[in-house]
């Protein structure tokens, strides 16, 4: 999914990929020295249980400007996942292609 998503963002000129991770300890180290504008996050990525207290820590300090989060479902305990990792929105992975570019583009300006 990681490759397809940045395959995707690729093709478009107004946004820099500046790093990926493929676990939330990943996470939390590369948005804190990279200090993205959005972090584009798989909320049922693997290691969740060790995510929440230091990303939304690392979050608050101002290490990414906001959290865009992703997931297949869309369930109410999915929504509370998101809101509790600092999520200001939440996509359906199935709806990507079409809603991705612009919630970034609305997100960061």
């Amino acid at each position: 999914m990681r490759g397809t998503i940045r395959r995707f963002l690729n093709e478009e000129p107004r946004i820099e990929i500046v790093g990926e991770a493929s676990n939330f300890g990943e996470t939390i180290q590369k948005t804190e020295e990279l200090k993205p504008h959005l972090v584009l996050l798989d909320v049922h990525m693997r290691d969740e249980s060790k995510f929440a207290p230091d990303f939304v820590r690392s979050k608050s300090q101002g290490a990414a400007g906001c959290v865009l989060a992703i997931s297949l479902m869309m369930d109410e305990e999915t929504v509370e996942l998101s809101n509790s990792y600092g999520g200001s929105k939440l996509l359906d992975k199935a709806k990507l292609v079409e809603e991705l570019v612009p919630t970034i583009q609305k997100l960061c300006g």
